[in-house]
């Protein structure tokens, strides 16, 4: 018989592989809750929920929402994993797209230069 989180994860891949973002929201929700109670507040596993959560909303064009969920992430991924780690690097960009999806164009624009300024200084 499959454990919660089993179960969890199966649901989630099912609702992702189907681009159902509304089927997965919940879930995401509910993932998120569980980690948020269990772990750290700087836990790297608390950075993959919430950006899992942004990707949903921002898949159901609610930007405003995924936009709070990235940054938050960020912040934890910046300090458990440090600017130069490439899934910083990922979520940056995915937040820069938010960002400009919210007409928030100064801050996409620096967003996009510190994005640049990693990758000058992974080279």
């Amino acid at each position: 018989m499959p454990n919660a989180p089993q179960q969890i994860a199966e649901s989630l891949i099912r609702a992702h592989d189907q681009k159902e973002y509304r089927k997965a929201e919940p879930v995401f929700r509910r993932a998120l809750t569980i980690r948020e109670k269990a772990l750290d507040a700087e836990h790297p596993d608390l950075a993959k929920s919430l950006k899992n959560l942004a990707v949903a909303c921002y898949r159901q064009k609610r930007y405003v929402e995924a936009e709070s969920r990235y940054r938050r992430a960020l912040v934890v991924l910046e300090k458990t994993q440090g600017p130069k780690h490439p899934e910083f690097a990922a979520s940056l960009g995915k937040y820069a797209g938010t960002l400009r999806n919210l007409k928030r164009n100064d801050e996409t624009t620096e967003v996009e230069s510190q994005i640049k300024a990693l990758s000058a200084g992974s080279n």
